[in-house]
């Protein structure tokens, strides 16, 4: 194949992926997308890349088209990582640029280092595939395998937050001068805390330190002033991760003339 030859086909294969790109988002007909989605999805990424990584033509048809196979399977994997990852996600929109961006992309640079690198004679290939082939070969399925096997790695839920209950109540025991304070974590990680308790608007007890693992609960029963009387309990919780806002706060109202 000639290099005008081969330049058009790397043009055409970049100009079929616009296209393809165009007919995902304005059709809806199920067939159409198939036909289109596959040889866009199948060959024509990893055609464009197998022209990049080899601009003197050295490959044979048999070996450029598992290349381009293979490459193409690597893009589509890698690609559904990186959306999995975005604001756009998995939607036909956002595959339909990743393919189209990609093949582009490849062929310009492509089209770029035929240009620069003199051709080199093509032979006739037969099925048989020599050292430097199978060599080549054998990186581009270890590729596809790796791709694979990050698919298959649960991305990370940066939606999933953890979260700390905290919680005060009567005493289980009738006495009206106790009650009981508790923290229970359900973060993601170990957890720092700072707890404060006040009544009568100050500061009555304090916990500088509590740290928690997931799952984990911290109780205590707090001894109120044989006259406190009617009055709130407060309770006050702050991560020291951020020791100025507030993390959880409730309160405890008494009546012990009842």
């Amino acid at each position: 194949m000639s290099r005008p030859a081969d330049e058009r086909f790397i043009k055409a294969a970049a100009v079929v992926s616009v296209i393809s790109a165009l007919m995902l988002l304005v059709t809806t007909s199920p067939a159409i997308r198939v036909a289109v989605g596959l040889p866009f999805a199948l060959v024509l990424p990893g055609y464009a890349m197998v022209a990049a990584l080899f601009p003197r033509r050295a490959l044979g048809i048999p070996e450029r088209l598992v290349f381009s196979i293979g490459l193409s399977l690597a893009v589509a994997v890698l690609g559904g990582l990186v959306l999995n990852g975005t604001a756009w996600g998995l939607r036909v929109e956002s595959w339909a640029a990743w393919l189209c961006a990609t093949t582009c992309l490849a062929s310009v640079v492509a089209i770029r280092q035929r240009r620069r690198n003199p051709p080199l004679p093509l032979t006739r290939v037969g099925l048989g595939l020599s050292g430097r082939q199978s060599l080549l070969l054998g990186l581009a399925a270890v590729v596809v395998v790796a791709a694979i096997g990050l698919a298959r790695t649960p991305a990370p839920q940066h939606s999933v937050q953890g979260y700390t209950l905290l919680w005060i109540l009567p005493s289980d025991d009738g006495n009206p001068n106790t009650v009981r304070l508790g923290v229970d974590c359900m973060e993601l990680a170990p957890t720092s805390f700072r707890l404060e308790v006040k009544w009568d608007g100050r500061i009555a007890q304090e916990w500088s330190s509590i740290m928690l693992k997931p799952g984990e609960k911290w109780e205590n029963r707090i001894v109120l002033p044989a006259d406190f009387g009617n009055g709130t309990v407060e309770a006050a919780l702050y991560r020291l991760d951020d020791r100025q806002s507030v993390y959880r706060r409730v309160s405890l109202r008494l009546d012990q003339s009842q």
